[in-house]
């Protein structure tokens, strides 16, 4: 079976967990590829890049650009404020969608033409894997990041992409069944298969680490309690950094200093001892933050499932985060950390605070994920919906 993965990039949490099922089915012994919209410069042959150069990408929308506004002109989006389930890029045409006998879409906003592409494919397998609410919500990724409501343009976007998928042969995966039950109950995948699957990742770059080791490599102290908060943008309002700092301020424990990992930043006052470590874009460094910290936080006020409790687990690290989204799956037990019910700096302080006293099991935590997120359960959660989708 030639299985295509398609990802706008493979870098972030939705192209890193599109890159990790490439590099499970390929353990597997199978034959897959991926196609990306952004030119990566991957030595990978079979990472394949839509576009050879940045330079033909950003030529490409320049010249576009026109018909893109007129197309959210005419659907009545005139601030742009929506993402709109059509593209100036002709995925569709290129050699590997006929290449393939099953096509796995992850994150592709502006890449995937919803007409032109399931138009084209006719009944070819395709399988969505959903790492937010885009593929099926009305031009926004998240309902905390819905623009003012625009009845009508919601609409427009919600009817056009019913009318794409009417003929296709398609089936819905989300890493979360949170996610999974808001597709269902929305009329734009309604009635298709859907499959809970967790995302996977390395568990041999992943791993348990003594954390002195960890510390000393990093530049971070020994003699102190580390918190630590990773975030592709750490100060992005959906990933929940303002309740942090609400948070560590009302922390009693003066040991306890706070290590944040990611782009951008954001202001904890002069009151919390704190160390932004900046953004890394190997495993192998992560890895190392997991394992420098006493407990991980992940005060997301809406997520799907994110990977950085999964890397917490691989490396033997307690997680504290919101019950939002998919989080309260993976923090199902409380070997594994506090799950926070009330939305708010407060009790997110006294989760952090209870985490802190806990002597949780590094090697118990690290069972779990074993079981629940190997490349081995990936690969054949994936495989069995592949051949499923093939015989219809």
């Amino acid at each position: 079976m030639k299985i295509l993965l398609v990802s706008n990039s493979v870098q972030g949490g939705a192209g890193k967990a599109c890159l990790r099922l490439y590099e499970a089915l390929k353990i597997a012994g199978h034959e897959a590829k991926i196609l990306e919209l952004e030119p990566g410069g991957a030595a990978n042959s079979d990472i394949v890049s839509f576009y050879p150069r940045v330079r033909d990408l950003f030529l490409r929308q320049l010249v576009s650009f026109p018909v893109t506004a007129l197309r959210h002109a005419v659907i009545g989006d005139l601030r742009r404020q929506y993402r709109l389930p059509s593209s100036s890029h002709r995925m569709e045409r290129h050699p590997l969608i006929e290449w393939a006998d099953v096509i796995n879409l992850h994150w592709v906003p502006d890449f995937v033409d919803y007409r032109k592409f399931f138009g084209r494919v006719g009944r070819k397998p395709v399988v969505w894997t959903m790492h937010d609410m885009l593929p099926f919500a009305p031009g926004y990724h998240y309902e905390t990041e819905r623009p003012t409501a625009n009845t009508k343009v919601e609409t427009r976007i919600a009817k056009a992409k019913h009318a794409a998928l009417q003929l296709a042969n398609l089936a819905v995966v989300a890493p979360s069944a949170w996610l999974v039950r808001v597709s269902e109950n929305n009329k734009t995948f309604a009635g298709r298969l859907h499959r809970h699957i967790f995302n996977g990742l390395p568990l041999d770059i992943y791993q348990p680490l003594e954390k002195s080791i960890a510390r000393r490599i990093l530049g971070l102290p020994e003699d102190k309690r580390i918190v630590l908060f990773t975030a592709a943008g750490v100060g992005a309002k959906r990933k929940g950094g303002h309740l942090l700092v609400g948070a560590v301020r009302r922390l009693e424990d003066k040991d306890v200093i706070l290590v944040s990992v990611g782009g951008g930043s954001i202001d904890f006052g002069a009151q919390v001892e704190h160390r932004h470590l900046g953004s890394f874009s190997d495993e192998i460094s992560m890895s190392l933050c997991y394992n420098s910290a006493d407990v991980v936080v992940q005060p997301s006020i809406e997520d799907n499932s994110p990977n950085i409790i999964i890397e917490s687990f691989a490396c033997g690290r307690p997680v504290v985060g919101f019950d939002v989204g998919g989080v309260g799956e993976l923090i199902c037990d409380k070997f594994l950390g506090v799950v926070v019910r009330q939305l708010n700096g407060g009790a997110l302080a006294n989760g952090i605070a209870q985490a802190l006293k806990n002597d949780y099991s590094a090697s118990r935590i690290r069972a779990d994920a074993n079981e629940r997120f190997s490349y081995a359960e990936l690969s054949a959660n994936y495989l069995r919906l592949f051949e499923e989708m093939c015989l219809r």
